[in-house]
């Protein structure tokens, strides 16, 4: 089982009324929130249904760009890792197998911050902790629940204020959605 939980910080109301320019430039074109992700129980990320912290805040535009780009990877690669965002040493390996089965690790790897890139294809070696291991998935799983909740998050953010959807991030996030969906309606 494969599933992802977000929660953004910023109300309707402060939605509504945010503009493109105010969106992009003094917020860096992202929602910032919380988000977990779930496989089998084992999860990366925060996330609490009624608790209302600042803390812990994720980019969640970036999050879900970074999901999207993920599931694409896999489509076309074995091997794909997924640096989070606000700690270069953790990763989330998705290692492909029997084409329709997903094995996934979270695992620290204290050299990897000089990689820039947040996915990358290939193995990662030298690992310096497992958080946990070998988490199996069915990869069709793991697509839909990407697709689906991203579908979710855009459509709130359109139902409040769809101006913020022309700007680069969700461009690019809508961008990986589409060829997702794509894939998808494929298999």
């Amino acid at each position: 089982m494969f599933k992802i939980r977000y929660k953004p910080n910023m109300d309707e109301d402060t939605l509504k009324n945010l503009s493109l320019d105010a969106f992009i430039n003094e917020r860096g074109g992202d929602i910032t929130g919380h988000i977990l992700l779930e496989f089998n129980g084992s999860t990366v990320g925060y996330y609490e249904d009624d608790l209302n912290l600042d803390m812990f805040e994720e980019l969640l535009v970036c999050w879900f760009d970074l999901l999207n780009e993920t599931a694409d990877f896999l489509v076309k690669h074995d091997n794909v890792g997924l640096k989070l965002i606000e700690n270069s040493t953790d990763w989330v390996l998705f290692e492909k197998r029997d084409d329709d089965k997903l094995i996934v690790s979270y695992v620290a790897k204290s050299t990897s911050s000089r990689l820039e890139k947040y996915v990358i294809t290939g193995k990662l070696i030298d690992i310096d902790n497992y958080y946990w291991k070998e988490e199996e998935i069915l990869m069709k799983h793991f697509q839909s629940e990407v697709v689906e909740v991203t579908e979710e998050f855009i459509g709130s953010i359109r139902k409040c204020n769809p101006s913020l959807l022309s700007s680069p991030t969700f461009a690019s996030l809508l961008e990986f959605l589409s060829i997702n969906k794509k894939s998808l309606e494929k298999k």
